[in-house]
């Protein structure tokens, strides 16, 4: 039960940081009070490692999250879990200079493949990559990383900066109306959510979308955003003023806290971000694989076969 409390304690202290009225003080004092029962208990301290990596990567200190990201490493680590690659991914992509960003997608390759498996979808990576895969002219396995996402996400509970990632994918490939429809299936969450940091990039995603609508020329189009009994009608025009006002606001409030202008950089670089190439989501073919006949495998690659595409979730093909 200590055990297990203490870990509790880490996951509430990694979580703080995206709310901005949480001082630092309190993140670091949560952390030295967390690394202090840690050690008391003699428990490995990959946790207070990992938490200390997450807390200066959010902060944008690239030195000490380095730092801790070895610790962290050296400390053991998980092969089957899908959120520690993340981490390994997203680090890289939110440097975003040219050896990280080839380095992530060396990384994300054979995830993306099929090759590299997991105990839970390979969501987090699918949705990372969307962007980068469309920029590095590999469009289709972009179309194939969004299907496989949707699918996996529409069984699955999933933070709201995934579907941000998605909005912002379609919006910048021309699938305008699709991106909408997407934004309808999260609006009302993004109303109450209290976990601004999640908020912060529906926003940024939700103003993307809406200054394609303008630089497409729909710009005075209204868009239905009613979340239940609140009825909201509003021009894409003035979505896009409103919801990049909002994302810029939550930015300088965390930037305030942390003491530079890190978030706020990363939100006005995914606002200014210019259109990708047109990529139309009927541009996936049915069937991008060819699947060897079931009689010329043995029953073992047979089973093996149905599991990886199980896992994939292509129950078409798993049968």
């Amino acid at each position: 039960d200590g055990y297990d409390l203490r870990s509790w304690y880490c996951w509430v202290i990694q979580s703080m940081p995206e709310f901005p009225n949480v001082s630092l003080e309190q993140i670091h004092g949560a952390l030295d009070d967390a690394e202090r029962r840690y050690r008391a208990a003699g428990q490995n301290l990959r946790e207070i490692y990992e938490v200390r990596r997450a807390v200066a990567h959010f902060m944008r200190d690239w030195g000490t999250e380095e730092h801790y990201h070895h610790l962290w490493q050296a400390a053991g680590s998980r092969p089957g879990y899908v959120w520690d690659y993340e981490t390994e991914l997203e680090r890289l992509l939110d440097r975003g200079d040219a050896e990280s960003l080839s380095r992530a997608y060396e990384l994300a390759a054979p995830v993306l493949a099929g090759d590299r498996t997991f105990s839970e979808p390979p969501v987090p990576i699918q949705c990372h990559m969307l962007v980068p895969l469309v920029r590095a002219g590999k469009a289709t396995e972009a179309l194939l990383a969004y299907r496989r996402s949707r699918r996996a996400m529409a069984t699955g509970v999933y933070r709201i900066e995934y579907f941000a990632l998605q909005i912002e994918f379609l919006a910048r490939t021309g699938n305008l109306d699709a991106a909408m429809k997407l934004v309808d299936t999260r609006v009302c969450l993004a109303r109450t959510m209290t976990r601004l940091f999640g908020v912060m990039w529906f926003h940024v995603a939700t103003a993307v979308l809406a200054r394609q609508f303008v630089e497409a020329g729909r710009g005075a189009e209204v868009l239905d955003l009613s979340c239940g009994h609140a009825s909201e009608t509003v021009t894409a025009a003035a979505l896009y003023e409103s919801r990049a006002a909002l994302a810029l606001d939550l930015a300088r409030q965390f930037d305030a806290r942390n003491g530079n202008s890190g978030i706020g950089d990363a939100v006005r670089r995914r606002l200014e971000a210019p259109r990708l190439a047109d990529v139309p989501l009927s541009r996936l073919p049915r069937q991008i694989r060819v699947i060897p006949e079931p009689a010329s495998l043995t029953p073992v690659r047979n089973l093996e076969l149905a599991e990886h595409h199980h896992r994939m979730l292509e129950p078409r093909l798993a049968k």
